[in-house]
């Protein structure tokens, strides 16, 4: 551990560091010469895993709003069918 003038820093031994720094996101040279000049990157700046994993979410909850009605309706329909009977 290194001191600082506002306590200790941490090393880059220490394993909650390598964590932080195996998840942190890449950011390419560019990247990071636009954010030292100060100028904000627009868009999404997301993982390419986190955009596969919100894309996947997306489509599970379409799915579900596309077909949860109609199997709901379709079960109304032969209930009601099997009570005129």
């Amino acid at each position: 551990m290194y001191v600082v003038t506002n306590g200790l820093w941490p090393s880059l031994e220490n394993s909650y560091i390598q964590q932080l720094l195996v998840h942190a996101p890449r950011f390419t040279e560019e990247d990071e010469a636009l954010a030292e000049l100060g100028i904000r990157q627009i868009g999404d700046i997301a993982s390419p895993n986190q955009k596969k994993q919100r894309q996947e979410k997306a489509k599970w909850l379409f799915l579900i709003i596309l077909f949860l009605p109609s199997i709901y309706f379709c079960a109304r329909i032969i209930q009601a069918q099997k009570q005129n009977r």
